[in-house]
C-alpha cells in the first residue's frame, strides 16, 4: 500500500496524464511529470491485459514492489510516475522489472533534477 503523500488525486492523475512525457519500457509505458512536492506513483493494469481482477491485482502489486524496491526512498523525489502495465498477463517478479525501473530512473535523473 502506498502511503497518503504518494497516491495520486484524480485531477492530479488526468493532468499527468495530458500533460506527461511517455517513456518507452520494455513492460509498458511510463508517464512522467515533475514533483511539485512529494512524489507520486501509479501502477496501471487495464482490462485488455486480463478480466481477471485477481490477475491485474497481482501484477499491479508486482509493479509497486518493484518500484518500492528500485526507486522510493533513493533519491528520485522530482518525478511523478504512473506505469501504465502493456505486456502480456503471465505473473511475473519484481525482479523482471527492474530494468523499466531503471529506464525511468534513468529519465528522471537526466530531465528533472
Amino acid at each position: 500500500m502506498l502511503p497518503r503523500q504518494n497516491k495520486f488525486t484524480s485531477w492530479l492523475f488526468d493532468r499527468l496524464w495530458r500533460r506527461g512525457k511517455r517513456v518507452r519500457l520494455k513492460h509498458g509505458v511510463a508517464v512522467v511529470t515533475p514533483a511539485k512536492g512529494a512524489p507520486r506513483y501509479a501502477a496501471v493494469v487495464g482490462k485488455k491485459i486480463s478480466k481477471k481482477a485477481p490477475v491485474r491485482n497481482r501484477l499491479r502489486r508486482q509493479l509497486y514492489a518493484a518500484m518500492r524496491e528500485h526507486m522510493w526512498g533513493k533519491g528520485h523525489r522530482g518525478a511523478n510516475v504512473v506505469w501504465l502495465y502493456q505486456g502480456d498477463f503471465k505473473i511475473r517478479s519484481a525482479k523482471e522489472f527492474e530494468g523499466d525501473c531503471a529506464v525511468i530512473v534513468d529519465y528522471i535523473q537526466k530531465h528533472h533534477s
